[in-house]
């Protein structure tokens, strides 16, 4: 391999010849560069030697050192500048090197290399080298050819320097009507693509030199390809659409009831299949799908049609009233349970602990956060639950420390931090024990008054949310995700109630449905009480699992009225009171009051 230093001219141009080392120029051989100190992490120019062996690059202006590599079929030119020349070694230089590199026209025919020359003779003589008749800088012209393949109709091409353009109605080799002169930067764009055919373009820009390469356009015509539509009816609410063979997922929008169409975007050829599915029904609705699945043949699919229909929801079983409890000064409720004091404790704005009266709806603050109210600083507190001797237990459930407040409102960590991870609700058991739906860790906790902690369940993917104890120890509580109510009763985990999926129905065990239920209560029966949270109702469940319906009829909002009128705002977490009246929290800032008709 040898080197050879040089410098490049002002206007950029680099004139060499290559040959091999028994001294025969490389005719006609493609070779690719590439102006960049590192060659391999850029996509290399390409040009062509001529006839003689001779090749023309164009560079930035600087000095360089060249070497060039023997690589497959064709050679390539390593271009560095400014350094000293040296030999690269790696894997992506490769074959024979075996090329050695000479300015156009080095060595002189007939004069040894270093010879100085012949040193002239008198003027006119045809061997004086200083001979004024011959234009010492003669202007070379070049033709600027396009290569077409694959082309079924017709190709505009135009050269943006010049703003010549070209008319192209076949494959082939189609030349510019007018000459470059050397040196001149030409690029070549595609102005129009023939109809229904994509074209590619290669080599299309450079400068015009003995060695530059024809542009390169390569067209195809793709394969014709069919949409995948149809049409959602009955829609009150946005579904979301997946088209699985193409993992594709698309939203449509609720329309009152209305046809509303849709369209995937990705399109399919003949022969491939297509599979259309609903990932997540929305709550409070089944929906079915007519010609969901086959296989495209020679047109677009279209008959595609998603009925949805919203199931009435049930009747409350027994005659209730709900009524509204207004606050003053109070914002964002989450936690609520009933003391043997005949208040109500509740988790305020996520930062303190209030007391109300359940009839008048007084309010008293009872602990505000902060060092300087001689309090922890919270970050969102949210489960509550009072004990029979009326200490109070808060989960916060961002900070993951669950703390105990004695009647005296003084305030310690009950459970330290992060033993349980976003635990949400928590209650007092028979046995005096706390129990805490570690939603987080998926699994529930059983603390001592000592703080000492167990774990009774691990409950593998479920995170359970709302948690309550009834009188003989089973611990109930809810799995949002699953729309489910889950026991734990002599050791065991088990499905109470509740189908797979969001839905709003009456019946025994499976076959009833919820939706995201949230907070739990045990009334005086020993019943469940469930915040049904999407469903906006509030439900019934005995220990048998029979799931009715006590006030709430799946609308969404605040009105007053029987059991079968009133409507809910997302309801989280809930009450029983001793008189058989059950108290919600309101995010709003107020309590929803269920009482039984007389």
């Amino acid at each position: 391999m040898s080197l050879l230093a040089m410098e490049q001219n002002s206007n950029g141009r680099v004139d060499l010849t290559l040959f091999d080392y028994s001294g025969q120029p490389l005719r006609n051989e493609t070779v690719h560069y590439a102006p960049e100190e590192y060659v391999s992490l850029v996509v290399p120019r390409e040009a062509r030697t001529n006839d003689r062996g001779e090749l023309t690059v164009y560079l930035e202006e600087g000095f360089y050192t060249f070497q060039v590599f023997s690589v497959g079929e064709g050679f390539q030119l390593y271009a560095s500048p400014g350094r000293s020349p040296q030999i690269v070694y790696g894997p992506y230089y490769w074959g024979w090197l075996d090329i050695r590199i000479g300015h156009v026209g080095y060595p002189p025919t007939g004069v040894e290399e270093g010879d100085p020359g012949d040193p002239g003779g008198e003027d006119g003589d045809p061997d004086d080298g200083e001979d004024p008749e011959e234009d010492p800088d003669p202007i070379e012209y070049h033709s600027l050819k396009v290569s077409v393949q694959g082309l079924n109709g017709s190709l505009s091409v135009k050269n943006e320097e010049n703003s010549q353009t070209m008319q192209i109605h076949s494959s082939g080799t189609h030349t510019f009507a007018s000459e470059l002169a050397d040196g001149t930067y030409y690029s070549v764009a595609i102005t129009q693509s023939p109809a229904g055919q994509n074209c590619s373009i290669q080599n299309s820009d450079g400068h015009a030199s003995i060695s530059m390469v024809p542009v390169a356009i390569a067209c195809t015509t793709p394969e014709p390809t069919y949409k995948i539509s149809g049409v959602v009816e009955g829609l009150y609410r946005h579904i979301y659409i997946n088209q699985e063979s193409k993992g594709e997922y698309i939203q449509v929008w609720e329309d009152a009831g209305e046809t509303k169409p849709f369209e995937f975007r990705n399109r399919l050829r003949a022969g491939d299949s297509y599979n259309v599915r609903i990932p997540y029904i929305p709550f409070n609705f089944t929906c079915e799908i007519e010609n969901g699945e086959g296989t495209v043949t020679d047109h677009d699919v279209s008959d595609i049609r998603i009925l949805c229909t919203e199931p009435e929801a049930p009747e409350p079983q027994e005659p209730v009233t709900v009524s509204t409890l207004v606050l003053e000064n109070v914002q964002y409720l989450y936690g609520i349970d009933y003391a043997p004091n005949g208040y109500l404790y509740l988790s305020h704005n996520g930062q303190s602990v209030i007391k109300v009266h359940p009839d008048t709806g007084q309010v008293w603050v009872v602990l505000e956060e902060g060092p300087e109210n001689g309090n922890p600083e919270f970050d969102t507190i949210t489960g509550i639950t009072v004990g029979p001797d009326g200490t109070i237990y808060l989960n916060d459930t961002e900070l993951f420390t669950t703390y105990s407040i004695t009647r005296n409102y003084d305030i310690s960590v009950f459970l330290e931090q992060f033993v349980a991870f976003t635990a949400f609700d928590l209650d007092v058991g028979p046995d005096g024990n706390v129990y805490i739906a570690d939603y987080g860790n998926e699994r529930i906790l059983k603390v001592d008054q000592e703080g000492n902690h167990s774990v009774i369940a691990e409950l593998g993917t479920k995170n359970p949310m709302g948690l309550v104890v009834s009188e003989d120890g089973t611990v109930y509580f809810t799995v949002a995700q699953e729309s489910n109510v889950y026991q734990l009763k002599f050791g065991i985990v088990s499905r109470l109630a509740g189908a797979d999926g969001c839905g709003f129905k009456d019946g025994l065990g499976i076959h009833a449905h919820f939706c995201s239920p949230d907070g739990l209560a045990i009334d005086a029966d020993g019943n469940i009480l469930v915040a049904d949270r999407f469903n906006n109702a509030i439900r019934r469940v005995t220990p048998d699992g029979l799931v009715t319906t006590v006030a709430g009829n799946g609308q969404e909002g605040d009105l007053d009225g029987p059991g079968s009128e009133a409507t809910f705002e997302s309801p989280r977490s809930i009450t029983a009171l001793p008189d058989g009246r059950i108290a919600v929290t309101a995010w709003y800032g107020a309590i929803r009051i269920i009482t039984p008709d007389e």
